[in-house]
Formats: structure tokens, sequence, C-alpha cells
């Protein structure tokens, strides 16, 4: 059960890392 724990804060770490990129992203096409 402790490693699940691990991949899914992984996932979660991975998940914000791509959403901010995707915003970074989104701003500079908006401009």
């Amino acid at each position: 059960m402790e490693h699940y724990f691990k991949i899914k804060d992984y996932y979660s770490k991975l998940l914000n890392l791509v959403k901010s990129c995707i915003d970074v992203w989104y701003e500079k096409e908006s401009s």
C-alpha cells in the first residue's frame, strides 16, 4: 500500500509540472 502512495504522489507532481508547462505555453500563445 505504501508503494501505491509513492506512485500516486509522483504522478500528482508530474501532473502539476505538465499543467504549469501548459499554462505557460498557453499564456505565450494568447499574447
